[in-house]
């Protein structure tokens, strides 16, 4: 029994130094707690596409033109939360959480722009109203 618990003990304490736990997570569960949890504490502004896809795996890369006008508009109404703003050039990929939602993430030259770790400190579920 004790030589089970030291094992626990130092499996545990690999994991959290190893840092990645929360990104292993995510990948398996594709939950919002744990997607923020590495936006906050692993991703950083001018990170590589191959790094945000290496913790959070394979981003989505659909309707390039619409995504870059959504992210042109939401600049024009709040052009503080778009530091670094919105090129033409520049990519919009997706990464699915959840049942239904997807974090939006803006790439120029292959590096993330317009990231603030701060905005992900805490995980605060959407919630959506039906019914009359």
């Amino acid at each position: 029994m004790a030589r089970y618990v030291v094992g626990c003990v130092v499996a545990v304490a690999l994991v959290a130094s190893s840092g990645c736990s929360s990104a292993a997570h995510f990948r398996e569960y594709r939950d919002g707690q744990s997607l923020f949890a590495v936006m906050h504490d692993s991703i950083r502004p001018g990170d590589s596409i191959v790094k945000v896809e290496h913790l959070l795996g394979r981003g989505l890369t659909v309707g390039q033109k619409d995504a870059l006008q959504a992210a042109k508009n939401m600049e024009a109404k709040n052009p503080a939360n778009w530091p670094d703003g919105v090129n033409d050039d520049d990519w919009v990929i997706g990464f699915r959480y959840g049942e239904l939602s997807t974090l939006w993430l803006q790439f120029r030259d292959g590096r993330l722009v317009n990231h603030d770790p701060k905005d992900y400190a805490k995980y605060e579920p959407m919630v959506s109203a039906v019914g009359g």
